[in-house]
C-alpha cells in the first residue's frame, strides 16, 4: 500500500502519511480541523502529480484557494469536483465515480458524507451502499478514500479501515489514532491551524 503525506505532523501519526487502497475516517466536531486537513491532503497529491476527487458538502472552496495559493489554477484543473445539495445527489456521484476513476487517481474526498444523512432506516441502506461502493474504488484502484463526520457512527466505523479523531483543545487542536490495522492505536499528536494550513504545535 502506498501514503499520501499531509506535509504535517499527522504523519508521523501515521506513519507516512493517508494509506491508499482503504477508507479513512477523520471525525471531530466542527472546527477541529476537519476540512483543513483533507484539503492539505487534496493539495499535496495533486502536486505530486496525481488526480484527486473532492465532493465538498462543507464549500471548502474558497479555503482550498486559500491554501493552495498561486497553485489553485493548476490545482483545481486536477481535481473533479461536486457540490451535492442532497443525499439523494450525494448517492448519485457517488455511484457514478467508477465511470471516471482510473490509474491517474490517487484520492477521494468526501466532506462531509453525513451532512444530508438523517438516521432511518432507508438512509442506513443508502449510506452503506455509498460506502461499499468508496471501499470497492479504494481497493481496485488504490486510491486513499478519505470520509470526515461530526462524530463517530457505527456504520462508518464499519468499513473504516483506520479511524482518526480531531479535538479543538484551547488553541491547539490534537489527533488521536483510534484504529489502525498496523500502528499503535491511541497515539497522539498535537497541532495547530494557520493561515496556510496545520502545523505542528
Amino acid at each position: 500500500m502506498g501514503k499520501l503525506p499531509t506535509q504535517s505532523s499527522i504523519d508521523i501519526l501515521l506513519d507516512g502519511g493517508i494509506e491508499t487502497g482503504i477508507l479513512t475516517q477523520i471525525y471531530g466536531e466542527a472546527g477541529s480541523g476537519k476540512s483543513c486537513l483533507c484539503l492539505q491532503i487534496l493539495i499535496n497529491c495533486v502536486k505530486s502529480g496525481k488526480k484527486a476527487v473532492l465532493i465538498d458538502t462543507e464549500g471548502s472552496l474558497d479555503r482550498l484557494k486559500q491554501l493552495s495559493k498561486e497553485y489553485f489554477e493548476d490545482i483545481i484543473k486536477k481535481i473533479r469536483f461536486y457540490k451535492p445539495s442532497n443525499f439523494k445527489d450525494q448517492d448519485f456521484i457517488i455511484k457514478n465515480l467508477k465511470d471516471i476513476i482510473n490509474q491517474e487517481y490517487s484520492l477521494i474526498i468526501i466532506d462531509s458524507i453525513l451532512s444530508f444523512y438523517h438516521p432511518t432506516i432507508k438512509f442506513n441502506k443508502v449510506l452503506n451502499s455509498q460506502l461499499k461502493e468508496l471501499s470497492f474504488l479504494a481497493e481496485k484502484y488504490k486510491v486513499a478514500v478519505v470520509i470526515t463526520s461530526p462524530y463517530p457512527f457505527s456504520l462508518l466505523n464499519y468499513w473504516s479501515k483506520t479511524i482518526i479523531e480531531l479535538k479543538k483543545i484551547n488553541s491547539f487542536r490534537e489527533a488521536i489514532l483510534i484504529r489502525h490495522r498496523k500502528l499503535k492505536e491511541g497515539k497522539k499528536i498535537k497541532f495547530t491551524i494557520g493561515e496556510n494550513g496545520i502545523k505542528d504545535a
